[in-house]
């Protein structure tokens, strides 16, 4: 059953209009179906209402159609990338690089490697590749020397846990 399921969603993922997911979907197509080509699809239909979100140019995020797969999937898009400062079902420039990020940070899941290329992607969402690397920067995403390619990698550095909870757990300790 789950099976059928997993063929009956590739074929309706033909509405995607970006040539880097049909990519990724074709690449899918050619594998067995199983549970990680399961997770794949999610992630690939996530990306796909975060591209809609990106590449739009209305304001209202209920004006605008951002799956044509899933209804589930585009509330929850709607949900978490309309403003709250604002009057609902409204985007800002946060909402909208903050997509960015979740788009940058889900086309390296879908990668083997953890690695993208920035130029196909700034292609894709019509943006320039400095901001697509500035955006991938927050996400520890580094670009190889002297090529387009973006490597996630670990951080040399992690910050200290500040200790001000401790001396008041010790304060407590002593009465």
């Amino acid at each position: 059953m789950k099976l059928k399921y997993i063929t009956s969603l590739l074929e309706r993922l033909i509405f995607i209009k970006s040539e880097y997911l049909l990519s990724k979907i074709s690449g899918l197509q050619e594998g067995v179906p199983n549970a990680d080509i399961f997770s794949q699809i999610k992630i690939i239909l996530y990306m796909d209402c975060l591209f809609n979100l990106i590449k739009s140019k209305t304001r209202s995020l209920k004006k605008v159609e951002l799956s044509e797969i899933s209804e589930k999937v585009e509330n929850i898009v709607r949900e978490r990338f309309a403003d709250p400062s604002r009057y609902s079902g409204c985007r800002s420039a946060f909402s909208t690089e903050k997509a960015l990020c979740h788009f940058i940070v889900l086309a390296l899941l879908l990668e083997s490697n953890y690695q993208v290329d920035a130029k196909i992607s700034s292609q894709e969402l019509n943006m320039p590749s400095s901001k697509i690397v500035k955006y991938s920067q927050l996400v520890h995403a580094l670009p190889k020397s002297r090529s387009s390619i973006l490597t996630l990698r670990l951080p040399t550095s992690v910050p200290s846990i500040s200790s001000t909870f401790t001396k008041k757990r010790r304060s407590l300790n002593k009465n």
